[in-house]
């Protein structure tokens, strides 16, 4: 069983087609890439894309086996799509791709696609299945691995960028890795031939970007009162309704009280709990390491005061008081 992850994607991607894949995650340009790959390689070993079968594991388990052992009318070969889009057992997941095997013939090529493995489900499949004709691809990003996976990416393009002009695409996009995928894509033809630097990636990201809360809340989580001011300049401009914002901090301040009254024990077990995204993790743990309880609490007793006024229809300065509440955070 060969592991694939996103920053290898492009590099380590073997070269003679596998029974089956599963592509774990949910970042869908990595999905949409490493979909295309198989299926590339799928038309080379007598494959065709009209032979493709989609079913819902949930719904429709006993319905894909079926059409495992079924002759396909018109081809010979059949590619069959599996969906895991609800949460199942690792128990289940095991029977799942015990009976895949059993059933597979040269003839079938299997995709399965998993929204969520945790890593102890990983390693339990990656060690019972070890010797299978397969390969697991990852295609769900992680802080360290982003920026791996932004290197290959670029040099692939053959695109020249300077070390902090690749960090800030990174800070700014790091939530939203689609349009961080789609502007690499691009770069090129705007700066062909030209080593881009910070300043030009300044331009563009000024041009092109439209920020959202968590980008405002990540700005906090890494003491970037500057970025905060001008992303809540923004929301100001677009009228972006300030009760969004409340919801998200008072979730993230929230799930960091929780942390440092755990002393930090069961750090992972709460982000996962509170639906935190995996490359978000890093900034709230240090964020609850680097801030005392006071500031949290005064932050969460500010944004309680300003849901207050805006009940009261008192919205002339909400917007100062969210300034306020960054310095508060940033400090």
């Amino acid at each position: 069983m060969n592991i694939i992850y996103p920053e290898t994607l492009l590099l380590s991607f073997p070269k003679i087609l596998n029974s089956y894949y599963i592509i774990i995650g949910n970042v869908l340009n990595l999905i949409e890439e490493s979909t295309n790959i198989i299926l590339n390689l799928a038309e080379h070993n007598g494959f065709s894309k009209l032979s493709i079968q989609k079913f819902n594991y949930n719904f429709e388990y006993k319905n894909a086996l079926f059409s495992m052992k079924e002759q396909h009318l018109f081809f010979k070969k059949k590619i069959l799509y599996i969906f895991i889009t609800k949460k199942i057992s690792t128990k289940e997941t095991q029977n799942c791709l015990s009976q895949i095997e059993k059933n597979l013939t040269s003839n079938i090529l299997v995709i399965i696609y998993i929204k969520k493995l945790n890593i102890y489900e990983l390693n339990i499949i990656k060690e019972k299945y070890s010797k299978s004709d397969s390969t697991i691809i990852i295609c769900e990003f992680f802080h360290k691995n982003l920026s791996t996976w932004m290197t290959s990416k670029l040099r692939n393009l053959k695109v020249k960028i300077t070390q902090d002009a690749q960090q800030l695409l990174i800070n700014y996009y790091q939530e939203n890795v689609i349009h961080l995928n789609n502007l690499l894509n691009i770069m090129p033809l705007i700066w062909p031939k030209t080593l881009i630097t910070i300043t030009l990636i300044s331009y563009l990201i000024e041009y092109l970007t439209i920020f959202t809360p968590i980008q405002w809340i990540n700005a906090l989580l890494t003491n970037d009162i500057k970025l905060s001011t001008e992303i809540l300049n923004q929301f100001e401009k677009r009228k972006l309704n300030p009760v969004i914002l409340i919801r998200y901090l008072q979730h993230d301040l929230i799930t960091m009280l929780l942390i440092k009254r755990e002393n930090f024990k069961n750090c992972y077990v709460i982000l996962n709990t509170k639906q935190i995204k995996p490359n978000r993790h890093h900034l709230l743990i240090n964020f609850a390491r680097q801030k005392n309880y006071a500031i949290i609490y005064k932050s969460i007793k500010l944004l309680t005061s300003i849901e207050v006024q805006i009940k009261k229809n008192n919205i002339q300065l909400i917007w100062l008081r969210f300034q306020t509440l960054s310095s508060i955070l940033c400090s």
